[in-house]
């Protein structure tokens, strides 16, 4: 949601600066609210207890509006607050929390970012954002939750966070889970999973990828992989898909294969 600034008010308690948006977007302009003003104030020291305060606010806007200021802020003195509106009854809240925490990067949030990432009852945005902010973080100790959610999950937005995660932390204990990844139902899965060994270029997964594009069983893995390795730098990559242009066993696939060598050409 973007919002316009029309004017600030400064409240009684000088440490409570607040402004007034007009919302241009999904709302009327009858239906303008008080959020806390998020850019410009970071020079005072302050301001992020009056952010912290407004956690509490019944509306569900105003305390949307503070979690986005305090992720802004990445202020470890938040920490213990975002971490409380994880539970929050509002799903943008709680997803916008789990966000906020991994922009402050502090490993103190892995467990509690864990659990929300666990929890089938929370919304697929929240575990979503979880599992990136687990990433940001780059704590290993949330590799196994991240595979089991490659494992388990059922919305493919949340195994792909999960995927990116697994290549921000970077250990090696990754690679299997990934490479495993390669067989995922969903191909933008799957594509995320060669992206991440490629960038990972660590030798098994090195090896996998050439098998795959190579040998693989399917059209899509073999491109898959090439466009991984070709990314990387590997020229075998982008030779094996052009090599692949005058082979008419791929004749319908032509048009694909030259859509790949054009993004690699960016």
């Amino acid at each position: 949601m973007a919002y316009f600034a029309r004017y600030c008010t400064q409240l009684p308690d000088k440490n409570r600066i607040m402004i007034r948006f007009q919302p241009y977007r999904n709302l009327t302009y009858t239906e303008d609210y008080w959020c806390l003003l998020m850019d410009g104030l970071n020079k005072m020291a302050d301001i992020v207890e009056s952010w912290i305060g407004q956690l509490s606010q019944v509306d569900a806007k105003a305390r949307r509006a503070a979690v986005q200021a305090l992720g802004k802020a990445s202020d470890t003195r938040a920490l213990a607050a975002l971490i409380a509106r994880l539970k929050d009854t509002d799903d943008t809240v709680r997803w916008m929390a789990a966000e906020a925490l991994g922009s402050i990067g502090d490993a103190r949030a892995k467990d509690a970012l864990m659990a929300a990432l666990r929890d089938e009852d929370d919304g697929e945005t929240t575990r979503w954002a979880a599992a990136l902010s687990l990433g940001t973080i780059g704590d290993a100790h949330a590799i196994d939750s991240l595979v089991a959610v490659l494992k388990d999950e059922a919305h493919e937005s949340v195994r792909n966070a999960a995927v990116i995660a697994l290549q921000q932390i970077g250990d090696a204990r990754v690679i299997q889970p990934l490479i495993d990844t390669l067989n995922d139902p969903n191909a933008g899965v799957r594509f995320e999973a060669a992206q991440a060994l490629a960038k990972l270029n660590h030798a098994a997964g090195r090896a996998i990828l050439l098998a795959h594009f190579r040998d693989g069983p399917l059209m899509a893995h073999r491109v898959l992989a090439a466009i991984a390795l070709a990314h990387l730098g590997d020229d075998g990559g982008r030779a094996e898909l052009e090599s692949a242009l005058t082979d008419s066993r791929w004749q319908r696939q032509h048009d694909a294969i030259r859509a790949a060598l054009a993004l690699l050409t960016k």
